[in-house]
């Protein structure tokens, strides 16, 4: 259920993105302190921040300005690592888009107002090695590797090289976005950041790559209110072209319904204005409520990164679609995945998975007697997960929903 806290965050939002204006006597009486700790948990500090009206209580709005100085100092680091990645890689003649950061933040009314975490970039995957030797002549550490993801480390700013764009499922729907996603780099179009130009995808890969992003995180560890900031931002720029230009690939992609139901979410809570293309699910109000309570389920992106224990069971670790087998045999799958990763070797030495497997449940088990962890009800557990497949169930989430 969306608290009223979190519905005063929204609304600040809604000024901010859409100029509607917030009204303090909708509510009867607001607890600021709370506002300004939801805000600051869902990332939204710089975008909630000119929206927060004069009646709020002076020190509150002295440290969300505080907060706002210290996000835009931070914001302009990594707003320079995309500039100092385009130096390199064009340099270099290495293609390369911006993902997400400043791709998004070019769609806000201002660049400012979003909040910032780290530098994402796609690069041709012949060309990964090449692009790693040449960033670590330049200082960067390489880090952890995904299968479709580098981490990278310069002066305190994280980088992540992707050759892939990440959450793209398997099967056909997979097929049909990794189709529409094969020329993210040849119709990139350049954008003036700070003064100097970067590359960045198009409306058209945006929103795709916004639209995978979002349910990577939905599905697994928990997204907030900035993607849905993100996606608002971009929608409402693109008004009822998104429909003309959208809706087949998204429908062979099993994303339709998806965008249709986090858009008209934009309307009920952010306050964006109705796109006709999406009028179908403003109408179906239990589904958009539901959206918001799984949307926010983890209280934003500020928190350890891992997995609750019912995402575990029903998403599949590579690319968050939602698993269709039982719940044991997809938590082991998920329990591999996370030992592959934690343990490199274990790539190259298969037989060492299950123990990594048995590792993994005894530092949990040890981990809750001390009171590290917390103690997973596996019944509740259980019910929590057939929720949750039931609502993506209920969405087609990577389901092709036909012409």
């Amino acid at each position: 259920m969306i608290t009223e806290t979190q519905q005063i965050v929204m609304d600040l939002l809604g000024q901010t993105l859409f100029s509607v204006p917030f009204d303090s006597e909708n509510y009867n009486r607001i607890d600021w302190a709370a506002v300004l700790k939801e805000a600051r948990r869902q990332t939204v500090i710089p975008t909630a921040a000119e929206a927060v009206p004069k009646s709020a209580p002076e020190e509150i709005r002295l440290e969300w300005i505080r907060e706002v100085y210290d996000y835009e100092a931070d914001g302009y680091r990594v707003r320079l690592g995309h500039r100092i990645i385009d130096k390199i890689l064009s340099e270099n003649f290495i293609p390369y888009v911006i993902l997400k950061g400043a791709a998004s933040g070019m769609y806000y009314p201002a660049m400012y107002q979003r909040c910032y975490g780290d530098v994402d970039f796609l690069i041709p995957p012949e060309r990964k090695e090449e692009a790693i030797a040449l960033l670590e002549k330049e200082g960067f550490i390489r880090g952890k590797e995904l299968p479709y993801e580098i981490d990278l480390q310069k002066d305190g700013i994280d980088y992540d090289l992707h050759i892939a764009v990440n959450g793209i499922p398997d099967g056909e729907c997979g097929n049909s976005v990794r189709h529409c996603l094969s020329d993210t780099l040849q119709t990139a179009q350049e954008y003036c950041l700070d003064g100097e130009v970067i590359k960045v995808p198009d409306e058209f890969h945006h929103g795709m790559v916004l639209l995978l992003h979002t349910a990577a995180h939905m599905t697994g560890f928990g997204a907030g209110l900035r993607q849905l900031c993100d996606w608002a931002a971009f929608v409402s720029h693109m008004g009822e072209r998104f429909g003309e230009i959208f809706e087949k690939e998204l429908r062979a992609a099993g994303l339709w319904r998806f965008a249709q139901v986090m858009t008209a979410s934009c309307t009920r809570y952010l306050h964006m204005e109705s796109c006709s293309w999406a009028l179908e699910a403003e109408n179906e109000t239990r589904l958009t409520e539901e959206f918001m309570e799984e949307l926010l389920r983890k209280g934003g992106l500020a928190h350890d990164g891992n997995d609750d224990m019912d995402s575990v069971l029903i998403r599949n670790p590579d690319d968050g679609e939602i698993g269709s087998g039982g719940f044991l045999v997809q938590g082991i799958h998920n329990l591999a995945s996370k030992v592959k990763y934690q343990w490199p070797i274990t790539n190259k030495y298969g037989f060492l998975v299950p123990f990594g497997i048995n590792l993994m449940c005894i530092r949990y088990f040890y981990g809750v007697l001390l009171g590290k962890y917390k103690k997973v009800n596996l019944k509740d557990t259980f019910a929590k997960a057939g929720k949750r497949r039931q609502f993506y169930d209920e969405l087609g989430l990577f389901r092709n929903s036909g012409k």
